[in-house]
């Protein structure tokens, strides 16, 4: 395992040379980066099939500091409380945000699933989310 590459080093425990079932390592990130947790470490344990559990990752700081702006027209966000009827101006790196196309539009690629949820990248733009299209009346 490249650790340079990962943006994390091993503060306990050693790499091993094979992967040995249940060999745990603590890691850390390099300076510069951090969990997204803000924890200091990490315990990272060999799994039977000799492959690592859930290896973590570092982000560089300047990271945290990234808003996402608005989200595209004719969406509702779902899960964030806020007064008065306004949504929020921006969120954070990593926040996420489950959405809907507010009553009368619909999603572009499928009716379904109706809430979608997109994620505040390191660029400072959501995740990619089909587009929400006014639903043609139908006639009589």
């Amino acid at each position: 395992m490249n650790m340079t590459n990962l943006k994390r080093k091993f503060i306990s425990g050693s790499p091993p040379a094979s992967t040995t079932y249940l060999t745990s390592v603590v890691i850390e990130c390099f300076s510069g980066y951090r969990w997204a947790d803000s924890s200091s470490n990490k315990t990272m344990n060999c799994e039977a099939n000799g492959i690592w559990s859930s290896i973590p990752t570092c982000y560089p700081e300047s990271f945290f500091g990234i808003q996402c702006g608005d989200l595209s027209e004719n969406v509702s966000i779902l899960n964030q409380v806020y007064s008065y009827g306004s949504p929020p101006s921006a969120f954070s790196f990593l926040e996420t945000a489950s959405i809907k196309c507010i009553y009368g539009f619909r999603w572009t690629d499928s009716l379904y699933p109706l809430i979608r949820t997109t994620t505040c990248t390191e660029n400072a733009n959501w995740t990619p989310l089909p587009a929400c299209l006014r639903m043609k009346l139908l006639s009589a």
